[in-house]
């Protein structure tokens, strides 16, 4: 099979499986509260599961219509593998660890990856952005986090 076939399987599947859940989700009791204003518990979940039919369509759209297609398939970079591996050590360590704890971490873990090596930024990036982001999720959006 060629790429073009794979890409337009692989995105039918991709918009499949996200209308599939949101019509789940739309007939989905939820027990309990309401988040702020209009936000609902079935409100960022629908929200995914749109982007996800709409980056499908756009995958089997350009694989449709597009002219020159690229047939080759170039190999991931090791850059590309670090940060999913860390992505990875993240998600398994948030619930180990705190959120502030692995959050600052993996922040500067990233940051010096991508080339950052200036100490007061290695140390202030992650700092701030953890906080920021605490205190986005916990007051802005009323998520607790660990």
């Amino acid at each position: 099979m060629s790429k073009r076939s794979w890409d337009i399987i692989i995105g039918c599947l991709v918009t499949l499986f996200a209308v599939i859940n949101f019509i789940a989700i739309s007939f989905q009791e939820w027990a309990g509260g309401t988040g702020p204003g209009f936000m609902k518990p079935e409100y960022f979940p629908s929200i995914i599961l749109v982007v996800m039919a709409i980056l499908g369509l756009t995958l089997v759209f350009s694989a449709i219509f597009s002219n020159s297609y690229i047939s080759d398939i170039k190999p991931i970079s090791p850059r590309v593998m670090f940060t999913i591996a860390v992505a990875i050590a993240y998600a398994f360590f948030f619930e180990v660890f705190s959120f502030f704890i692995t959050t600052t971490i993996t922040t500067f873990i990233l940051a010096f990856s991508l080339g950052e090596r200036r100490p007061v930024s290695l140390i202030m990036l992650p700092f701030s952005l953890t906080v920021f982001l605490y205190f986005s999720t916990r007051f802005g959006l009323k998520i607790f986090l660990p």
